[in-house]
């Protein structure tokens, strides 16, 4: 599990939205087109240290420049929402108006997987 979500799942829909083939996530992380397609289809489970890898590689990074534009964005608005990161689920942002809501405010989640309280 990748905080909270399979690995397979979180790859297989990080490369379809990113329209990247399964060879060149092999190439990256140094492993076979096969072993991608069987963590994809759930047969095997990649080890510890490629499951870290999957994460770096498919985490978005709010200190980016596409992402802290939307970071902004989010922080600023005035309608209570928050920005997550589609394949871990960990909060990245949210507005005065849903960190309000949250006990602790978004200090408190901010960075980790809200996969919880889907």
């Amino acid at each position: 599990m990748l905080h909270g979500l399979p690995v397979g799942r979180a790859l297989r829909r990080f490369r379809r939205l990113n329209g990247i083939k399964q060879g060149h996530v092999a190439e990256l992380l140094a492993v076979s087109q096969a072993a991608v397609s069987r963590w994809e289809s759930g047969v095997h489970e990649p080890e510890a240290h490629q499951r870290e890898r999957i994460l770096d590689m498919i985490a978005a990074n709010a200190g980016n420049a596409a992402n802290a534009t939307l970071k902004r964005l989010i922080e600023t608005s005035s309608l209570p929402v928050h920005l997550v990161c589609d394949a871990t689920h960990c909060l990245l942002a949210a507005s005065p108006g849903r960190a309000g809501a949250w006990s602790g405010g978004a200090e408190a989640f901010m960075g980790q997987s809200l996969w919880r309280f889907a």
